[in-house]
């Protein structure tokens, strides 16, 4: 886990990639040599379930903010409804560009339960 104390050495924004002198948060450790692995969450082949650390991203953030959520449950899973969302959301607060298969892939999350 990372710490804000002395294990912690740096976040590099942008890149999802932190060091940490504690037990690993998963992922591939580039090997920055001994007690400092680095973890690269967003070049993983999987990340929480979802395919990738930006299909994750999208689909955390219009799941968990009620008026994306909203907006979601009502646009269509295709390039229309993607284009729209990209509008309202070019990139989310984390940085993520949302292209259009990743805005395709975060509307289908909002309406898995139909």
């Amino acid at each position: 886990y990372l710490t804000d104390g002395p294990g912690l050495t740096s976040v590099l924004p942008g890149l999802g990639v932190a060091r940490c002198a504690s037990r690993p948060l998963g992922g591939v450790s580039a090997g920055n040599g001994p007690g400092w692995p680095t973890h690269d969450t967003r070049h993983m082949n999987e990340y929480n379930g979802h395919p990738s650390w930006a299909h994750w991203n999208a689909s955390l953030w219009v799941n968990n903010d009620e008026e994306l959520y909203r907006l979601c449950r009502d646009l269509s899973p295709d390039a229309v409804g993607a284009q729209a969302l990209i509008e309202v959301l070019p990139e989310t607060p984390d940085g993520a560009t949302l292209t259009v298969a990743l805005a395709v892939y975060a509307i289908q999350s909002t309406q898995e339960d139909e």
